[in-house]
């Protein structure tokens, strides 16, 4: 099982828009070569958001993926770490390298919040309802 307080160092973090992403595309979307919109952040605003990744607590998992947004965490020219997040029903899923990775978050908690809120604010405002 996944665990997100593994997520090793990194150079650069791209927050994807996955907006009409279904359950079971959003892991195709969300490698680099699918052209994607995504957002990048380097230096200090990409620890702050691996820092937060690697405090989400875990929590209860619901029934739904409805993932608004997805992250890819880099390591020079490597990919590392990408899932789709989905706050409505606390989990996330993705890749660790080529390895399926799944866990399930508080996405009520602190870290989970302001993990969002990064999320929001790096592709504009257009997530509203979550």
């Amino acid at each position: 099982m996944y665990v997100p307080a593994e997520l090793p160092e990194v150079d650069a973090v791209e927050v994807v828009d996955l907006r009409g992403a279904g359950p079971g595309e959003a892991v195709d979307l969300l490698r680099p070569a699918s052209g994607r919109a995504a957002v990048r952040v380097q230096g200090a605003a990409a620890q702050e958001v691996a820092a937060l990744w690697r405090r989400l607590p875990p929590g209860e998992m619901m029934r739904c993926h409805i993932p608004g947004f997805g992250i890819r965490f880099w390591q020079g020219e490597k990919v590392v770490v990408l899932a789709s997040l989905c706050w409505k029903c606390n989990n996330a899923r993705g890749l660790a390298g080529e390895e399926s990775i799944g866990f399930v978050f508080d996405g009520a908690s602190e870290p989970a919040r302001e993990l969002l809120r990064r999320c929001k604010a790096a592709v504009g405002d257009l997530f509203w309802w979550l």
